[in-house]
């Protein structure tokens, strides 16, 4: 998921102060606070801002949580797993596959378990990995809420350099519209 990895990215760049909302975006950088701030000024329309800025908000109360909970590498690793192999709500998805995914979540769930009584020296760490969690299924709706968004490109104008950052899911999202 290229959100977390943006995520992670950033707080090796501009460090973990949750109040710190710079999230690194290839050559450039975005902030959260400015983002939802200006976007009431420069959204073209009320429908736009209606359907932008809750994303935009969904978005940074999920950076603040990563960025709260100071996310290791192993940590990123393993919600990356849970983000790829939780395919249960992909249809037509075959068993043998199922089987796998299940197989590799187990896999990378145990790995933590020792990763955190062993590496982090955390006994208790049933809330910090519900957090982790509570991150990767929050990054799950927002991509869905973006999906969403590219779909809705045709009805509202979000200006004319809305998600012109990231070509590969501009070319994703034409591809689940039209096929």
């Amino acid at each position: 998921m290229c959100g977390l990895q943006k995520f992670y990215q950033s707080c090796l760049y501009f460090g973990n102060n949750p109040k710190d909302l710079r999230v690194a975006l290839w050559s450039y950088y975005l902030d959260y606070d400015e983002l939802i701030r200006d976007a009431k000024d420069l959204l073209p329309s009320e429908p736009d801002k209606a359907f932008l800025i809750p994303m935009f908000h969904k978005a940074r109360k999920i950076f603040k949580l990563f960025k709260s909970l100071n996310i290791t590498m192993f940590e990123l690793a393993y919600m990356s797993q849970i983000a790829l192999w939780s395919c249960y709500d992909i249809f037509g998805i075959s068993k043998t596959t199922q089987k796998i995914a299940e197989e590799m979540l187990e896999k990378a769930s145990n790995e933590m378990h020792e990763y955190f009584l062993n590496q982090l020296r955390i006994p208790y760490y049933a809330t910090r990995q519900a957090h982790l969690f509570k991150i990767v299924q929050y990054i799950d709706i927002n991509v869905k809420s973006r999906k969403q968004m590219f779909l809705a490109k045709d009805i509202f104008n979000f200006g004319k350099n809305a998600n012109d950052e990231d070509y590969f899911f501009n070319r994703y999202y034409k591809y689940i519209k039209n096929g």
